[in-house]
């Protein structure tokens, strides 16, 4: 009788033609996930309520069995505290997306349409939006909480730095994006 072995050529080449995963464990519910493709995956299996749940890790080799490990005790020390991890990992992850849209440009646009249906003077929008598009290049693509008065006040010294101390004044309209 000839082992599968080596008729595949191989162990993994038998997960190929089967189209099966294999999972090889690595202790308390830890485990390395070999797709039919050959991708390796980290997961962990745990129970919250009552109900199975399994998480992901990242891929072998960019997550080591060392950062795996240390993974998963941190998500065992959340379970022991009643907290689901799976869920405050979909809340980050909400967080950061919800963070990304709010970055300056997007709240400042927001700001002045808002000032639009308010019936605000076109002369008045129009240095809104002249101020706004100074300010872009250097804060739009922040989040608007990240944002320093340092950086406010080094986009206010490049107004004064064109010759435009007239049009300073109306900076007040970038300290009211910032609240809004």
């Amino acid at each position: 009788m000839v082992s599968s072995r080596s008729k595949t050529g191989g162990y993994h080449r038998g997960v190929d033609r089967n189209r099966h995963q294999e999972c090889s464990a690595a202790g308390q519910g830890l485990y390395l996930l070999v797709t039919p493709k050959g991708v390796k995956l980290w997961r962990m299996n745990y129970r919250h309520l009552n109900r199975q749940k399994t998480l992901a890790f990242g891929t072998w080799p960019d997550v080591t069995l060392a950062e795996a490990r240390a993974k998963r005790d941190g998500v065992r020390k959340q379970i022991s505290q009643g907290i689901d991890p799976a869920e405050t990992q979909r809340l980050d992850h909400l967080s950061a997306l919800l963070e990304a849209e709010n970055t300056f440009k997007a709240i400042a646009e927001e700001w002045v349409t808002k000032n639009e249906r308010e019936g605000r003077a076109p002369v008045t929008l129009d240095k809104i939006r002249w101020l706004l598009n100074i300010t872009y290049p250097t804060l739009g693509g922040r989040p608007i909480n990240k944002i320093s008065p340092q950086e406010v006040l080094l986009v206010l010294r490049k107004v004064e730095a064109t010759g435009r101390i007239s049009q300073v004044p109306p900076t007040v309209a970038l300290g009211e994006t910032s609240i809004y």
